[in-house]
C-alpha cells in the first residue's frame, strides 16, 4: 500500500536534525469569531469568510493541528501550512493562531487559494 512502510522494507528519508512531533501539543479550539477576527487582520475583507472556511476544513479550528507525514507533508496550525512547501513560515511557531493567520495571509497574497485547493468542496466558487 502506498505510504505504508514495512518493518524490513524501505523507510522514509528523514533528516537526522528534523525533530519528530511531540507526543502532545498544547492547543485549544478557537471560536468562529476568533478565527474570523484573525483572518480580518491578514486577508482582504472579501476573503475573510473563505479564510474561516479553510481553517474549519483544515484544522477544525484547533490551534495545535499537525499533519506530520514525512517526506510528503508537515502541515501545521489553523490553516495547515505545509512547511516543506513553504520553508519561511516553518521558522515560526505556526501553532500560535496569530502567527498562523499572518503566514496564511502571506501565502494567500502570493498564491491566492491555490495552496488550499485540496481542502475540499467550498460553499462558494474558487476565485
Amino acid at each position: 500500500m502506498k505510504g505504508t512502510y514495512l518493518a524490513n522494507g524501505p523507510q522514509p528519508r528523514i533528516p537526522a536534525s528534523y525533530p519528530p512531533p511531540p507526543l502532545t501539543l498544547s492547543g485549544r479550539f478557537l471560536t468562529p469569531i476568533e478565527v474570523r477576527t484573525l483572518a480580518l487582520l491578514y486577508w482582504p475583507y472579501r476573503e475573510v469568510e473563505h479564510a474561516y472556511q479553510i481553517a474549519v476544513r483544515e484544522s477544525g479550528l484547533y490551534t495545535a493541528a499537525w499533519n506530520w507525514n514525512l517526506p510528503i507533508e508537515d502541515s501545521r496550525g489553523l490553516w495547515q501550512i505545509n512547511v516543506l512547501a513553504w520553508p519561511d513560515p516553518g521558522k515560526w511557531n505556526l501553532f500560535d493562531p496569530q502567527i498562523a493567520a499572518y503566514w496564511g495571509g502571506w501565502i494567500y497574497a502570493r498564491e491566492g487559494w491555490e495552496p488550499w485547493r485540496a481542502a475540499g468542496p467550498h460553499p462558494f466558487p474558487w476565485p
